[in-house]
């Protein structure tokens, strides 16, 4: 624990204090912590020789107030998140979809020309390369998108965990 830790540790353990004492308190432990510095002594032994603990500690979170969180966020999330979300995915999946239309649709004129021997070929054949190139553009440009919603996700999952457990 570095002489910071030790003010903020201070800081935590004596914001009760009238300000006087409070800084005779802080300069009482700060004289101790340099004089067992001067004298070779590890942090932690410092640590341990004024009563602090060196470990962090995360406080527990009981029950109740984790229950509470969860049922609050899980509210929150039906109501406002739910609805949005879903939205956002179902543009994302009929956007995957239209560009697989706009490539299947390239090669039904393609067929159309081969097999049904259309009057119109040349027509057919630009719009097949039309429809393909748009369908082909479309495709991988999805993907980029789909993992920034995928990021984003996860990250909105992790913030919901950090929540519930009171962090």
């Amino acid at each position: 624990m570095s002489r910071e830790d030790l003010r903020k540790e201070m800081e935590a353990r004596f914001k009760g204090l009238p300000p006087e004492e409070y800084e005779k308190v802080l300069s009482l432990y700060e004289e101790l912590y340099e004089t067992a510095q001067r004298n070779g002594k590890t942090e932690n032994e410092i640590m341990s020789a004024l009563g602090l603990e060196t470990k962090q500690v995360k406080p527990e979170v009981s029950g109740i107030r984790f229950t509470l969180s969860v049922l609050g966020l899980l509210f929150f999330n039906i109501v406002v998140v739910l609805g949005p979300a879903l939205t956002v995915f179902a543009v994302y999946l009929s956007l995957w979809a239209v560009s697989f239309s706009l490539i299947i649709s390239a090669v039904a004129a393609i067929g159309a020309i081969l097999f049904l021997g259309e009057s119109n070929a040349l027509q057919l054949v630009f719009l097949a390369m039309a429809l393909g190139g748009s369908g082909t553009l479309l495709g991988p440009a999805l993907i980029p998108l789909g993992k920034l919603l995928y990021k984003v996700t996860i990250w909105y999952a992790a913030l919901n965990i950090k929540i519930a457990r009171g962090e």
